[in-house]
């Protein structure tokens, strides 16, 4: 039995330096395995413990790839003669797979995706990203085809669990129709550490109604704003579900103007922009912009239409909006005219934050 002496020696020279070396290991999902590990009595060593991640989101812009129909037998002739499913050209496709390269996010929300196959071709044609993420993709309500895909770096080692919403429902009160609530999905993940049962970090993908006119409901307000109710409830569910400060991420494509929507409101005080969310440091709306708009006079709007939210314990420490470099790597002028944004590979800009769970 050792006395008191040798106790402090056994401390100080064994578990103290063996403590520091878990909270080294920190940034590794498996960190707290490690830990348990090295220490013994199979209990984890959570205390200190976190995680920085980085988010990407970026609505795509309609990727049907050619290589991914021929791989799912589709009959390519009948798919060029649909406007809606023209096969992205080769240079754009790589112009977006370059983007995501030089910020090599851990987790990537993408938008304006056709199927799976079109998700795993995206990746598999660039030798750097093959077999670099899992792909979530699971088919929406949108008629164009066009559905929400969230990669996952494998080197996370997270299990990971989708819970779809497409079958919810949403009648107009106005007119009252019945349409499915989330025009594409509103595609739930939820990640886990090995060897941990509780979730260690949720994440929505979001690509709300366009603004595009339905029957007495200009601009689709009426329906966006039940959109946005419905993922406050949703919400509200997975902190009772889990706990109230269970990370949460949600991003992608919101359809409206994030910052002065009213449509928005309902989530206002439940999902926080990380650029709103980052200690001591101011991010100016000019920007934000994630999207320029040209009425049919050819003047110009900007509005962020593209975010990443969060709630619960995220500690938030960068955010940015990602432009769009040219061949030589200099950074583009923001578009002028219409014309000038359609030599983008997207008309929407990436929005890229790091956090710490």
């Amino acid at each position: 039995m050792l006395n008191l002496a040798a106790l402090k020696k056994f401390l100080r020279s064994v578990v103290m330096p063996l403590m520091a070396s878990c909270l080294f290991l920190s940034q590794n999902a498996n960190a707290t395995k490690v830990c348990s590990d090295a220490l013994g009595g199979g209990e984890k060593v959570t205390a200190g413990f976190t995680q920085k991640i980085k988010i990407m989101v970026y609505n795509l812009n309609n990727i049907f790839i050619k290589e991914a129909a021929i791989e799912r037998g589709d009959d390519v002739r009948a798919l060029l003669k649909n406007s809606d499913a023209t096969f992205k050209p080769d240079r754009d496709l790589a112009w977006e797979r370059r983007i995501i390269k030089q910020q090599d996010p851990d987790i990537f929300i993408g938008t304006e995706m056709h199927l799976i196959e079109d998700a795993h071709s995206f990746m598999n044609a660039d030798r750097e990203l093959k077999d670099k993420y899992w792909a979530f993709l699971k088919v929406g309500n949108d008629v164009r085809g066009i559905n929400i895909v969230t990669y996952v770096k494998k080197s996370l080692n997270f299990s990971v669990k989708l819970t779809s919403h497409k079958d919810m429902k949403w009648i107009d009160p106005v007119t009252h129709a019945e349409y499915p609530l989330f025009s594409r999905d509103l595609p739930v993940l939820t990640l886990t550490r090995p060897g941990e049962t509780k979730p260690a970090l949720i994440v929505i993908g979001n690509h709300a109604k366009s603004k595009r006119d339905s029957r007495s409901d200009p601009e689709s307000n009426r329906y966006r704003t039940a959109q946005y109710e419905a993922i406050k409830k949703i919400v509200e569910d997975l902190k009772k579900l889990h706990s109230e400060v269970m990370p949460i991420i949600m991003g992608g494509d919101f359809n409206t103007d994030v910052i002065k929507g009213p449509e928005v409101l309902p989530i206002q005080n439940i999902l926080v922009s990380v650029f709103d969310s980052i200690k001591d440091h101011a991010i100016g709306l000019n920007e934000r912009v994630t999207h320029f708009f040209f009425d049919r006079f050819g003047n110009r709007q900007g509005h962020q239409l593209d975010d990443i939210r969060v709630s619960g314990k995220v500690n938030v420490l960068k955010a940015k909006v990602v432009h769009y470099e040219d061949e030589t790597g200099h950074t583009m002028a923001n578009p002028a005219t219409y014309d000038a944004r359609a030599k983008q590979p997207s008309d929407h800009l990436p929005v890229v934050a790091e956090i710490e769970i």
